[in-house]
């Protein structure tokens, strides 16, 4: 018996191989599963004559075949992919690709179809019909691995739009020179990876029209194999995914904007989840509030927040979480590490799903400390003051103090008067506390 792939290696470079007819059938679909082409000799094993379907329903036609339906569906769904089913008592082997707009979405599917035991017998001279073909918006491009270089044996009218080249300037060239001069992209060693193994991949690579324009082309190929797993034939299947690509890497650097702009901003930064845990924090909060960044992911805003502020602050958050309000501000405490409470103006905003759910917050914290500082005492400390407030914190007497800053016991009870009246409080150890509680000194060790 004469070997098909004998008839291609005899074949002349630049020249399609294969008989004008063939037992397959080729169609096409909209986005709602009504064809839009069909054609081929092996519709006659459907009992059914080219053109015949088109304008019905799929999915009507094809109501009592679940692995049709299922096909079907994956394909509009937008997949890449090869099956065998069952119609009418026959098997079928079948590839499915979705056909796409300019902006990526799913409009309708192409596909091939045949017998299994025509694919054995045919497998190396399948062969997508032109005017089926011309059906799709992708480029199709099919190639014979059994010839030195894997040249390209069949390309599309969407291949020859797409790139710029026509039929005759690609047939029998091996299908990197749409490269250009760029050889050095990671997809390709996948792309060479596959095609070794004989398996199917999909790629994005970067290539070059005729005229040197560079588009970015998503590829998918299948290869095809004889009943006994022979491999006849690459089919590359094409698409223009440059202005995806364009708006991808636009997203990307919006991303990295945000993400300089956010770890470089003076004020605090964060997004925190819906109960509480920092999801993402700035260098500048973690410096604000005294902790390790490592250490405040792992904390909550409600931990660190003084008790006095909390349930003001889980009140705004409620009416957030109802959808009542989008953001609030307000003042409040944060309590650090170190004990000194901190002083911060925080303004929350919701940042919500597409489903209009609560993604996060955003919280913006800025440190007011000093300005709070001069609200709430007036007449500010001195440096000496400070130093007997914090050992009055410590609960030292007038005597220990005296010896421990080398004052005289009177200069000590002046200090520890000015300390009273500026503090607003009746005596010493009010004033220690007065102190701690509005972040003028840390808390004592216990």
């Amino acid at each position: 018996m004469r070997n098909p792939a004998d008839d291609a290696r005899r074949t002349p470079p630049g020249r399609a191989v294969g008989p004008e007819s063939m037992p397959f059938v080729v169609f096409a679909l909209d986005a709602d599963g009504v064809f839009t082409a069909s054609d081929g000799e092996g519709l006659s094993a459907l009992g059914l004559e080219p053109g015949e379907v088109v304008g019905r329903s799929a999915f009507e036609m094809y109501r009592g075949e679940p692995g049709v339906l299922e096909n079907l569906d994956r394909a509009l769904l937008g997949e890449s992919f090869s099956s065998v089913v069952e119609v009418g008592g026959k098997a079928f082997r079948c590839r499915y690709d979705p056909l796409r707009d300019a902006a990526g979405g799913v409009v309708g599917a192409v596909g091939l179809a045949a017998e299994a035991e025509e694919i054995s017998r045919s497998a190396s001279d399948v062969r997508l019909k032109e005017r089926a073909m011309a059906a799709s918006s992708d480029g199709i491009v099919i190639t014979d691995p059994n010839r030195p270089d894997d040249p390209i044996v069949y390309v599309n009218p969407a291949f020859e739009k797409m790139t710029g080249y026509s039929e005759a300037e690609v047939l029998g060239r091996n299908c990197r020179f749409l490269q250009g001069e760029d050889r050095v992209q990671p997809a390709l060693d996948e792309l060479r990876a596959a095609l070794r193994d004989g398996r199917e991949c999909s790629v994005v690579l970067k290539n070059y029209r005729k005229d040197g324009t560079p588009f970015f082309n998503e590829l998918s190929v299948s290869p095809v194999f004889d009943g006994e797993g022979h491999l006849f034939n690459y089919i590359g299947v094409q698409k223009d995914v440059t202005e995806r690509v364009r708006h991808e890497e636009e997203l990307k650097e919006s991303e990295e904007r945000f993400r300089m702009t956010f770890e470089a901003a003076g004020v605090g930064m964060a997004h925190v989840a819906p109960d509480g845990r920092w999801l993402r924090i700035n260098g500048k909060l973690a410096e604000i509030v005294g902790y390790p960044r490592e250490e405040l992911l792992s904390l909550t805003f409600q931990d660190i927040t003084h008790p006095e502020d909390l349930e003001k602050d889980l009140e705004h958050v409620n009416r957030m979480l109802l959808g009542e309000i989008d953001g609030y501000s307000m003042e409040k405490r944060y309590v650090r590490k170190d004990g000194l409470r901190v002083w911060v103006e925080l303004t929350v905003s919701a940042l919500r799903s597409g489903s209009g759910g609560l993604a996060c917050f955003v919280s913006v914290v800025e440190d007011i400390t000093g300005r709070k500082l001069a609200e709430l005492v007036s007449d500010p400390l001195t440096g000496r003051e400070l130093e007997v407030l914090e050992l009055v914190a410590g609960r030292r007497t007038n005597g220990e103090i005296a010896e421990t800053l080398n004052y005289s016991v009177a200069t000590v009870k002046l200090h520890v008067g000015r300390l009273i009246s500026k503090l607003g409080v009746e005596n010493r150890a009010r004033a220690a506390g007065r102190a701690v509680e509005i972040g003028l000194i840390p808390p004592p060790p216990q």
